[in-house]
């Protein structure tokens, strides 16, 4: 039984890259509102409290204030981010893209190289070549039966324990998809704690450290991306440390095995709406990203979504937009809480068009 198993971690992580922002609107985000907060009127107990004035000090009646929104230097560097990836008057939003990129993927001593095609229709329709004979996608369906494999004439469902991490290839993709799409129009996003950083991040590797005294660094949070994490037990057991849950299993004499929720379907019982930590570190002249950072939040032993670190060159205009097309992808290094320091992935983008005219009748295998 053929599977993708051997292209599970370079092709995964391959359009990751593209999900890094050729991003924004022409215009800056929203102002924020600033109103005074109430003065607390909680009573004792509720929560911790701040020690007692002095009896002489000047009573004002006004809280004191730690975080009232973004500053306006906050402000002023996220809109010249914005302004600097998009051409005004000629970008539309992003509702399909049709990508095709060279790849070089690393992990350990092995090296793998290959040229993929890479379509995409929101929600969640989408299409790849992974050779030149076989390609993959998720089509109109629900659940599991979604999922296809076309090999030459031979077309296979991914039906079944045994194509998980066929479905799981596709997954991949598709949250970096999901990401292009919130990337590439950055003023529909839903943005809290917008802070401008004086300096980066420790979580930069070495051969990346002396950015950060040399970007301006923003900072945010956005239920609006995604990472990959694996599919959830249908029993929905909490993994233990942090570990991911193992794949249900379908006995061998069950003629229909589960289907499981996928992106764009809710499940029965909806879990909590994932938030995401969102770091951009931008050039201080052109003001165009160079490191995007994206992490999940969540509390420890939680299974979150895998961590990246886009790279950013070569930045080109396709359809009003500034599309990178040359992308260096890392994930965090084994057992510490840095970025790798060699690029996991390496992709040259060959050609892109932020606007094709597909129907889900495309998706189909």
């Amino acid at each position: 039984m053929k599977t993708l198993r051997r292209l599970v971690v370079p092709v995964a992580v391959l359009v990751a890259a593209l999900a890094a922002p050729a991003t924004a609107q022409d215009g800056p985000p929203p102002e924020t509102q600033e109103s005074p907060e109430p003065v607390d009127e909680a009573g004792p107990g509720s929560r911790e409290q701040d020690p007692p004035p002095a009896e002489d000090a000047p009573q004002t009646g006004e809280p004191t204030v730690e975080n009232t929104g973004p500053t306006p230097e906050a402000l002023a560097a996220w809109s010249a981010i914005v302004g600097a990836t998009t051409i005004p008057g000629e970008h539309q939003p992003i509702t399909a893209f049709d990508l095709t990129a060279d790849v070089r993927a690393s992990q350990g001593a092995q090296t793998n190289q290959l040229s993929v095609r890479y379509r995409f229709l929101a929600p969640d329709f989408i299409r790849f070549m992974i050779s030149d004979e076989r390609e993959t996608g998720r089509g109109p369906g629900k659940g599991a039966a979604a999922y296809w494999l076309r090999d030459g004439e031979r077309i296979t469902q991914l039906v079944g324990r045994d194509y998980k991490p066929d479905r799981d290839l596709v997954r991949r993709m598709t949250t970096i998809a999901q990401n292009v799409v919130a990337l590439t129009d950055p003023a529909r996003l839903t943005i809290q704690g917008l802070e401008l950083r004086s300096a980066g991040p420790p979580f930069l590797p070495k051969s990346l450290a002396w950015y950060r005294d040399r970007l301006t660094w923003v900072e945010f949070q956005s239920p609006d991306f995604d990472l990959y994490r694996d599919e959830p037990r249908l029993d929905g057991a909490t993994p233990q440390n942090g570990a991911p849950n193992p794949s249900p299993e379908t006995p061998p004499d069950s003629p229909e095995p589960p289907v499981l929720p996928t992106d764009g379907e809710k499940a029965a019982d909806p879990a909590p709406k994932r938030m995401f930590r969102v770091l951009v570190g931008a050039d201080r002249k052109t003001h165009q990203p160079v490191l995007v950072a994206l992490r999940e939040e969540g509390e420890p032993g939680k299974r979150l979504g895998e961590p990246l670190l886009f790279e950013l060159k070569d930045l080109r205009a396709v359809n009003g937009y500034y599309l990178p097309h040359t992308i260096f992808v890392r994930g965090f290094a084994p057992d510490q809480p840095v970025f790798q320091d060699d690029p996991a992935q390496e992709i040259g983008v060959i050609g892109a068009s932020l606007a094709p005219k597909l129907t889900p009748a495309d998706f189909q295998p």
